[in-house]
């Protein structure tokens, strides 16, 4: 086998084994806390971006303000609730989103009517020309109880597909089937 024909050969078998070794899914840690029922209204605070895709995180964030929305699940406006953080950490001299107390927390499910805020990053995102599918997207992120600051949630998850808003919103899907179960019409089938 000449040596060009070798590394042509190895890079078949390269890929064809990352190929199969990818599977799109989600592990999700859910606080016995959480009540299902209870999350009625969200925000979803913009997925830090440390991918390769242009604006995977912007990308993936209204995926999940989309996914809620189809559950019947009323999404705020992620900008109202970082206000009202605010205002409540510069009464109590918090100066990160990391150090809300519980307190403050409390301020924000009252001013906005918020039950928890979804927080997250896109660890990765790319384009593989001539994957099959192209687009993968991948996520750390956290469910917050907006009531106290508690974490209800949180894991990781990832999604390929065909383009990158088809796969943020695959990716949100599958996350929120683990937070509020399956839709209905999906475990009918």
């Amino acid at each position: 086998m000449t040596p060009s024909l070798r590394r042509v050969f190895l890079v078949s078998i390269s890929c064809s084994v990352l190929a199969g070794c990818y599977a799109p899914g989600a592990e999700v840690s859910l606080s016995p806390d959480l009540e299902r029922s209870s999350l009625r209204t969200v925000a979803v605070r913009p997925f830090a971006d440390r991918g390769h895709l242009p604006a995977a995180g912007v990308t993936l964030s209204r995926a999940f303000e989309a996914a809620f929305l189809e559950r019947g699940v009323r999404v705020v406006p992620y900008d109202r609730v970082y206000r009202a953080l605010s205002r409540a950490s510069a009464d109590s001299g918090a100066s990160s989103e990391e150090g809300w107390s519980a307190d403050a927390w409390r301020r924000v499910h009252e001013e906005t009517g918020v039950d928890a805020v979804l927080t997250g990053t896109v660890t990765a995102s790319e384009f593989v020309p001539g994957g099959m599918p192209p687009y993968l997207i991948e996520c750390a992120f956290r469910l917050v109880e907006a009531s106290g600051g508690e974490v209800l949630a949180s894991g990781n998850a990832n999604e390929d597909g065909g383009s990158a808003p088809a796969t943020a919103s695959q990716l949100a899907r599958r996350v929120l089937g683990r937070f509020l179960g399956e839709p209905a019409a999906a475990s009918a089938r």
